[in-house]
């Protein structure tokens, strides 16, 4: 008979393998689906290990991703080393509440060996395999998702930037009296969404606000293209007057996008769910090994495979966290975050 444990273990390996399939697989298109002269900048720069190109205000900042990160990198850890420490004090207390919810006033003779013949069926059987299943299964969909939903904020942060900077590159071809205007709304805008959509430090509130504030630039632009384009009295560029269009439209599109990934994401009850099945699979283990031979003979053994259970959970957990969090954390946006301020310099190489 297969035990939870061997069913726990095909679950999760099922669900990394698909994790793989559907996200892992796939950062080099996300990454690179830049326009070729962006990407070709993009590919030049060492990788890091999302497999992000690292940039210069990444390394200068070094310091500051790693305080960031201290919460991802040291949980599990602490988890391990205190459930490791804590074992025998967890089941004695976990075996005295047995003791007291179930009103029983004797010892069995034997230690529980004959319970434990009657319980181990059904608990290695049915209860623990699907309750291993079911875990494994709302885990893999909750990773498989969050990164998607990470994966897919990632292309449109590049992909607006790159529309931006190919924007303001188009106004070059404007007549002085339309160029300035759309270059400084192009600045503000650009300003706002690396403010609101790269750096961790800002607010919730203050994302809001430049959120707000960005929707009546895209306004304000949309409406110096149209009055520039029904000026009858200066000499237009069709192609870049076209090109503009199309990339303003495109900021609209893919910026909408991006508000709707960062709102995407699972219920609080979601969540509940998988904490409640984790709980169920750590009580699982504790009533198979709550047998004082057991707890006497194979106290260290315990302790490690209690360590590893829990150890695996906070592993889950802080990747979940961090995953929910694109704008901090180890899955943080991690793109070029100055693609705008070269683009005189990009022209330049055209």
């Amino acid at each position: 008979m297969i035990n939870s444990s061997t069913l726990l273990l095909l679950g999760l390996l099922v669900g990394n393998n698909q994790h793989l399939c559907n996200g892992l697989l796939t950062p080099t298109q996300s990454q690179y689906s830049l326009r070729p002269s962006i990407a070709t900048k993009q590919a030049s720069r060492p990788l890091n290990l999302l497999g992000t190109p690292i940039s210069e205000n990444d390394t200068d900042n070094a310091a500051e991703i790693d305080s960031e990160e201290i919460f991802v990198l040291t949980f599990p850890p602490i988890v391990i080393a205190a459930a490791f420490l804590t074992y025998d004090e967890t089941a004695k207390l976990f075996h005295d509440f047995v003791v007291i919810a179930s009103g029983r006033t004797f010892e069995f003779v034997d230690g529980g060996a004959e319970l434990d013949s009657l319980l181990r069926p059904a608990l290695t059987g049915p209860i623990s395999g699907l309750v291993s299943i079911l875990f494994s299964t709302v885990v893999a969909t909750t990773i498989g998702k969050l990164f998607e939903r990470y994966e897919g904020m990632t292309m449109e942060v590049a992909n607006i930037l790159d529309d931006l900077q190919l924007l303001s590159l188009h106004t070059n071809f404007f007549p002085s009296k339309y160029k300035k205007p759309m270059r400084k709304l192009i600045g503000q805008f650009t300003t706002n969404f690396k403010s609101a959509c790269l750096d961790p430090s800002t607010s919730d509130e203050s994302r809001q606000k430049l959120n707000d504030e960005n929707q009546l630039i895209l306004g304000d632009m949309m409406i110096q293209l149209h009055e520039f384009n029904q000026d009858g009295e200066v000499e237009k560029n069709d192609k870049a007057m076209d090109e503009a269009y199309d990339r303003l439209n495109d900021v609209i599109k893919r910026r909408s996008n991006l508000e709707n990934l960062y709102e995407a994401c699972f219920p609080l009850w979601h969540y509940g769910s998988i904490c409640i099945l984790g709980l169920g699979i750590c009580l699982i283990f504790l009533i198979l090994t709550d047998k004082p031979a057991l707890l006497l003979l194979g106290d260290f053994q315990l302790r490690v495979c209690w360590s590893i259970l829990l150890g695996s959970f906070s592993m889950l957990t802080v990747t979940i966290v961090d995953l929910i969090t694109p704008l901090q954390g180890g899955y943080k946006i991690r793109i070029e975050p100055h693609l705008i301020d070269e683009q005189q310099g990009y022209l330049d190489d055209e």
